[in-house]
């Protein structure tokens, strides 16, 4: 796209899209990518071969056109799995701009979370005592079960503050059981932010929290939270089709552990066994994970609160439906594991239920079914709204290949 262009002849609008370019980049997407996946989306939405191509998003992104048409604008919030693109009518923008700022505003007022910024370092007490600790436990619980809501995209900073805030309290005074419960809680911030930083795709900065976590972890012993960041770490190699690591993740974590990381472990090793293709193996770890779950109570470590019934079967079947498509041969559970996975997941757990939509709209139409594909498909887009996940993202464009593969 004129790479070699000098920016002096490149034309710019009045208000160069930068939303637009931010959300492209930050997929590591070319302009010509972005135009393939929008022609395809908008001939799934109308049956029609739009004639877009990487000099259409360049206009976008340069600010020449700023107001799309209305297929157009839908193709590229399914793309990106947003609406805030920086699309606006230019008779309208100061009136879009005060609604974007208003959703904000909302979101944070309804989310509890306007008091969740860092806290200074100069502000930490000098005397670290237990009543300030369950103040933090409070946030952590309230970021986790945030970001398991609305995904990583619009919690992952948040977290992120809130665990370098905790960081910089182990330089306060406190007894050593005070010491013990702060590793705790500042391993707990590194998985929730750490995981969504992932989801949003930053693998660097993941990688960095989900270490800090795990040295954290160790300091205070607690092996169920070992195992939990072993878990984290091991998720995101599957996610990366990278099996072997994920198994050397999970290695770390090897020796005793609570009911609810032996699950959580048993049921990543079956992913990870997924991708090579290995059903023997898979079905193995399926087994173990499922006698670990029946053995899960509800006393389970703080970690462990978001393992349900509707996980622990969006688990195993995501472990299914990785072994299709890495064989191409649909396992006899499979779609009715996932229909009993949506079953299962309430509309709180958007992000997972929204997952498992996709999924089996993807295998309905890699198996030829359509119209029950189609069906899913709209569920999961509606049970997606207001999510920001790049994993989610993923899904549906693997879902949106699968629907144009039948024509």
């Amino acid at each position: 796209m004129g790479t070699g262009m000098s920016t002096s002849l490149i034309t710019v609008g009045d208000d160069p899209n930068d939303a637009l370019r931010r959300y492209r980049l930050e997929r590591e997407l070319t302009q010509d990518q972005v135009a393939d996946l929008v022609r395809n989306q908008i001939h799934a939405q109308t049956g029609k071969f739009e004639r877009i191509d990487g000099g259409y998003v360049s206009k976008l992104e340069r600010g020449l056109i700023t107001w799309p048409g209305q297929h157009y604008r839908t193709a590229f919030e399914v793309v990106f799995n947003t609406q805030e693109l920086g699309f606006y009518h230019k008779r309208t923008r100061r009136d879009a701009d005060e609604v974007a700022a208003t959703k904000r505003r909302s979101f944070l007022s309804l989310s509890g979370l306007v008091g969740l910024p860092a806290v200074p370092m100069s502000e930490a007490p000098t005397r670290l005592g237990h009543d300030y600790l369950d103040g933090l436990d409070a946030r952590i619980t309230e970021l986790a079960d945030l970001q398991r809501n609305v995904g990583g995209g619009l919690v992952r900073n948040l977290a992120t503050a809130e665990q370098r805030s905790a960081m910089a309290l182990r330089g306060s005074s406190m007894t050593p059981r005070v010491r013990a419960r702060l590793s705790t809680q500042i391993a707990r911030l590194a998985a929730t932010a750490g995981w969504g930083q992932f989801d949003a795709d930053d693998e660097t900065t993941a990688r960095e929290l989900l270490a800090c976590g795990m040295d954290a972890a160790r300091e205070c012993d607690d092996l169920g939270l070992i195992a939990h960041l072993a878990g984290l770490t091991a998720r995101m190699e599957v996610q990366l089709l990278r099996p072997a690591e994920a198994l050397a993740a999970l290695r770390r974590a090897a020796g005793p552990k609570p009911p609810a990381a032996e699950v959580t472990c048993a049921a990543l090793a079956a992913r990870a066994h997924a991708v090579s293709g290995n059903r023997a193996a898979v079905t193995r770890q399926i087994v173990v994970a499922e006698r670990a779950f029946a053995k899960v109570g509800p006393d389970g470590p703080v970690w462990a609160a978001y393992l349900n019934a509707g996980k622990h079967f969006a688990d195993i079947s995501d472990s299914l439906f990785v072994l299709f498509t890495a064989t191409g041969r649909p396992d006899s559970e499979l779609t009715s594991r996932l229909r009993t996975t949506i079953g299962l997941l309430p509309g709180e757990r958007a992000r997972t239920r929204a997952g498992a939509e996709a999924k089996l709209a993807t295998v309905l139409y890699m198996t030829g079914a359509r119209e029950e594909g189609d069906h899913w498909a709209s569920a999961a887009r509606t049970s997606v709204s207001g999510v920001r996940s790049a994993r989610i993202t993923h899904e549906f464009q693997r879902m949106d290949l699968a629907r144009l593969a039948l024509n």
